[in-house]
């Protein structure tokens, strides 16, 4: 078995020392030549195209629609080492089941529809060999299929999951999660591929954990990557390495691994596992030719599409390797001044990346994207690939007003440095509002994996924020509207993630922080103290025209509103804020609520002094 504990309360993954012997010796394969030596073999191999006459031409209208379903040809994988007892009890925990085939071919239709373009992890022209004329020649890794049904429950229709016997999506994931890590703790699952192919899409999963010291997502992508690495080794630099279609399915596999470690790094604000960055010019459209074929849930252009997408999302990860390396230690102050400013010029640089990603990226998908593009599905992408680029750029501006608060010590700041930082958080959330409304819209937002979902929590506490320092009805009224648009996003996320009480539990810290700060109640009522002639309102810091954002591409930076919000809070509130920050960061990197014993020693050594007085 590969966990030393299979069946404790918790299910969580405790990975015995055993499991990962066989990647020991593999400290000195980088991730670069991985890639590198792949991408050599891949385009020197015969790469044929499979035959279509042997695949199933199904209308594209019932092509998931099996009218005499034969059973699914599943590998069931390597059960020679278990007991009869430990398959009797995999047995009866239903662990190779799957639901009837009318409402599985929903589950497997959702999973390339919303899943698979932005993890296009697996070859979906054999999948469908496979799952459509039940071909014999090629099993499908039971694995990886629960895996998949794991992910796709948040996207089916409560009908649909109720008649595959689930009372709705969060029980459904939470069915399929746990059937696919029984298989791979008893190691059903022998083939080093499909394993890190499962342990990747798992690691999308989030659920409640009584056990907050052992994080669920980053433990598979850690053993994701594992695995992956260890795939290689077993045959690829060998003589006779694997056909070209596996060396496709592998290079896939590296780069969806590379891709979820930065963005999950930057999200999470963790330190990231893959410190070699791949090489894009490895990134060709061979490697995904599979997803183009006849049998693709898309027709060949949106196919396409998404696969340019998914470069284009690939590209991001690798401008966001500098940006992790700067946000994955919440609070973590540089040893001294020299060493502050030299950070601070790294981010101006990460800032110019990031920039020139989005003005290259923005010109083949433009956002709003609903006008550019007819597939409502290509819309989620682009949507959720500009939130997490938006995502970045706020964390960056945090880092950057941290820093440069921390060499000045006291209330006057860089005015110029310090207002640039304002407009882009103030940007980035207009941005991202802009992008939530788009989805809401288009009914897309029921679609958003947890991790999507996530981007939206610290703009609803801005938005929160700004209606408890709305100074009259019609501007409360008005704030509430914006506010709507980031609750209805979080109560679709309660509707269908079981994680989603740890994100509440967040919101409730940081929105007890908001309501324990008296000083709130004077800057709402009476603003800024216009007395002392060394302030100005936030709308005035931001006021100036500014160089192009990338939202705003060349027009001046948005003002702030005219009364008080949440824009004061950062100029003259700025321990207050600070302390929303770093709750939230810490909260994300160690995977449950944090505490006041884990904030208060980030925000002493900043010596904060606010604008206005507690006492006025």
């Amino acid at each position: 078995m590969r966990s030393c504990n299979t069946l404790n309360p918790q299910n969580e993954i405790v990975m015995c020392p055993a499991v990962l012997s066989t990647v020991a010796d593999m400290d000195s394969l980088t991730w670069e030549a991985l890639v590198d030596d792949l991408n050599g073999q891949l385009f020197s191999l015969d790469n044929a195209m499979m035959d279509a006459d042997n695949l199933l031409r199904a209308n594209r209208a019932i092509q998931l629609i099996n009218p005499n379903p034969s059973p699914l040809s599943v590998n069931l994988g390597r059960r020679s080492h278990l007991s009869q007892k430990e398959i009797d009890f995999l047995e009866s925990e239903a662990s190779f089941d799957l639901p009837d085939p009318p409402e599985l071919d929903h589950f497997v239709r959702a999973f390339f529809l919303i899943v698979h373009p932005n993890l296009p992890i697996v070859d979906e022209e054999r999948f469908w060999q496979a799952y459509k004329a039940r071909d014999q020649t090629v099993g499908l890794s039971l694995f990886v299929l629960n895996a998949m049904l794991c992910l796709s429950s948040g996207c089916i229709p409560l009908d649909i999951i109720q008649k595959a016997g689930y009372q709705g999506p969060r029980q459904a994931s939470t069915t399929f999660y746990r059937r696919a890590k029984l298989l791979f703790d008893f190691g059903v699952e022998d083939d080093q591929i499909q394993v890190a192919n499962g342990a990747l899409l798992l690691s999308y999963y989030t659920a409640s954990s009584k056990s907050p010291q052992i994080v669920r997502n980053t433990s598979w992508l850690n053993t994701a990557i594992e695995y992956a690495k260890n795939s290689k080794a077993g045959h690829a630099f060998e003589g006779s390495g694997p056909p070209g279609r596996q060396k496709r399915e592998t290079l896939r596999l590296l780069w969806c691994c590379f891709v979820r470690d930065r963005f999950l790094s930057v999200g999470t604000h963790r330190p990231f596992k893959i410190h070699n960055v791949p090489d894009l010019h490895s990134l060709r459209t061979q490697v995904f030719e599979g997803d183009h074929g006849p049998n693709s849930v898309y027709d060949h252009d949106t196919s396409t599409l998404l696969t340019k997408l998914f470069i284009v999302q690939c590209r991001l990860a690798v401008a966001l390797t500098g940006v992790a390396s700067e946000v994955c230690t919440p609070g973590v102050l540089p040893a001294g001044e020299q060493e502050a400013r030299a950070s601070l010029e790294r981010i101006e640089g990460l800032r110019a990346s990031l920039q020139q990603w989005f003005d290259e990226s923005v010109v083949q998908f433009p956002t709003p994207s609903v006008m550019f593009v007819s597939e409502r599905n290509v819309t989620l992408s682009v949507n959720v690939m500009y939130f997490r680029y938006y995502s970045a750029k706020i964390a960056l501006a945090h880092r950057e007003a941290l820093l440069m608060h921390y060499i000045c010590r006291s209330q006057m700041l860089d005015e110029e440095a310090f207002r640039r930082c304002l407009c882009n958080i103030e940007d980035c959330v207009g941005s991202m509002r802009e992008l939530v409304k788009e989805l809401l819209l288009m009914d897309l937002a029921r679609c958003l994996s947890f991790g999507s979902m996530l981007y939206a929590v610290f703009p609803f506490i801005l938005h929160w924020l700004d209606v408890k320092l709305a100074s009259s009805a019609a501007q409360k009224a008005q704030r509430e509207g914006r506010l709507k648009l980031f609750m209805e996003l979080i109560d679709l996320m309660r509707e269908r993630y079981s994680g989603s009480d740890g994100v509440d539990n967040v919101l409730q810290l940081l929105q007890d922080q908001i309501e324990s700060e008296p000083s709130l109640l004077h800057l709402s009522t009476q603003g800024p103290d216009s007395h002392n002639d060394q302030l100005r309102p936030a709308q005035a810091i931001c006021a100036k025209p500014m160089n192009a954002t990338p939202w705003s591409l060349g027009r001046p930076c948005p003002l702030a509103n005219p009364e008080v919000g949440w824009q004061d809070v950062l100029v003259y509130r700025r321990r207050l804020y600070f302390q929303l920050v770093l709750s939230l960061e810490v909260s994300l990197s160690q995977g449950f609520a944090a505490r006041a014993d884990d904030i208060l020693p980030l925000l002493q050594p900043l010596q904060f002094i606010d604008s206005i007085s507690e006492d006025s």
